[in-house]
């Protein structure tokens, strides 16, 4: 059964957010009966660019505060990661500089889980793919037992949506990122790629920051939009 557990949250107070997200992964048993053995868990954020979190393009810091605490509360070692923006070069120096705009470093030091600062990267074989037999990833991607994708509610020019499965595009690094947008430059042969990373990377759940979200031209320069709901689902597809 693919469950989708929604949970009103309008504003983003700590309490209140943790209370939406408990409530949201609790409806889904797949996530205790996966979650085993104190694993590495790395939750994949959206951090397009170094943006404040009220300009809404980024997952909120208190969403992934609550995330995080509730992987901890399951045994798990937690990490904090993405691969920001197409434009930019994969370096520890811009991941600190986007960890404490986007207040990834405030909720590291909250909860004491690891941001990552690995700026390796892999070329990995998917040999059920649609459309990429090899992917270069950012390597702590693979290193981990399990990936969280930790999505922001948006619109995509490109894409129409933004959700747990784009969200995924964030473990190809940097400027490779441009390499893949050009060689899949149709929304076909995009959708393709997405699915191919979608199930190598098998997020073991996904949650998406819908409490403020963004509409028009996502997904950096729509307008906010205000939604009030966190979702979250053990099928990245259904979010």
């Amino acid at each position: 059964m693919n469950i989708v557990s929604i949970a009103r949250c309008t504003d983003y107070q700590y309490d209140n957010v943790e209370k939406a997200i408990f409530q949201c992964l609790d409806e889904i048993p797949e996530i205790k009966q996966k979650i085993k053995s104190k694993p590495r868990v790395l939750v994949k954020v959206n951090l397009l660019r170094g943006n404040s979190p009220k300009e809404a393009i980024t997952t909120h810091p208190s969403v992934v505060e609550a995330i995080v605490r509730y992987l901890q509360a399951l045994g798990c070692s937690v990490i904090i990661g993405d691969s920001p923006g197409s434009a930019l070069n994969f370096n520890e120096k811009l991941l600190h500089s986007v960890y404490n705009i986007t207040g990834m470093v405030e909720v590291a030091n909250k909860t004491g889980c690891e941001l990552n600062y690995d700026c390796s990267v892999i070329e990995v074989e998917n040999k059920a793919a649609r459309i990429a037999p090899t992917m270069q990833i950012i390597k702590i991607s693979n290193d981990v037992d399990f990936v969280v994708s930790a999505a922001k509610l948006k619109t995509h020019t490109m894409m129409t949506y933004t959700g747990a499965v784009k969200n995924l595009f964030g473990v190809i690094p940097g400027r490779t990122k441009i390499d893949y947008h050009l060689k899949m430059n149709n929304v076909d042969n995009f959708a393709a790629l997405l699915v191919d990373i979608c199930e190598y990377v098998k997020p073991v759940f996904s949650v998406i920051d819908g409490v403020e979200g963004m509409e028009g031209d996502g997904p950096a320069a729509g307008d906010k939009r205000h939604v009030g709901l966190i979702f979250a689902s053990a099928n990245p597809y259904a979010v």
